[in-house]
């Protein structure tokens, strides 16, 4: 998203805009407790990352769902019932943006975000990038490192097609 602000509006964000760094800040500075949903991860991180959003930041977990095998009816019945302040969605990119906008008519009003890998970090099931490497927007570089096989595809062919895009866009 950096990279495309630059390309089409010719500066950067000051910050970085993904999950991983808006909901820790979101959670840690709201003077409110929230009602939280986690949807997404394995079983087991998503439990812990739901340990962590209560004891950590001290906000209700009312509700979560690991990511795999789960019908999406069920998905959303759960978070209705739940009536969550924030619904917290890590399925990876661009999954998880695409759920959102495909159930968003059946979904209460809330905020949604897409967090990719950030119910790993809460869980400590994976490492952040360095803070240096963070601030030079370069966390992509990071986990591309991380995880080749899967990360790939990701940042160079759908990386391209979204420039393009951008691209198109500004012209």
């Amino acid at each position: 998203m950096d990279l495309a602000a630059r390309l089409m509006h010719g500066q950067r964000f000051q910050e970085n805009l993904n999950g991983t760094d808006f909901i820790p800040r979101l959670l840690g500075g709201s003077p409110l407790p929230l009602r939280v949903f986690l949807f997404g991860a394995r079983p087991e991180v998503v439990r812990e990352a739901s340990r962590t959003v209560e004891h950590r930041f001290g906000h209700q977990v009312v509700g979560a769902m690991a990511g795999y095998g789960v019908e999406d009816e069920l998905v959303c019945e759960r978070i209705r019932t739940a009536q969550p302040d924030v619904v917290l969605v890590a399925l990876g990119n661009p999954l998880q943006e695409q759920w959102i906008l495909d159930h968003a008519k059946q979904l209460p009003p809330a905020l949604y975000v897409g967090v990719g890998a950030l119910f790993d970090f809460l869980a400590e099931r994976a490492v952040r990038a360095p803070v240096w490497m963070r601030k030079l927007h370069l966390e992509w570089l990071f986990r591309l490192l991380q995880e080749p096989k899967r990360l790939w595809k990701r940042y160079t062919v759908d990386a391209v097609k979204f420039f393009r895009i951008c691209r198109r866009a500004s012209a």
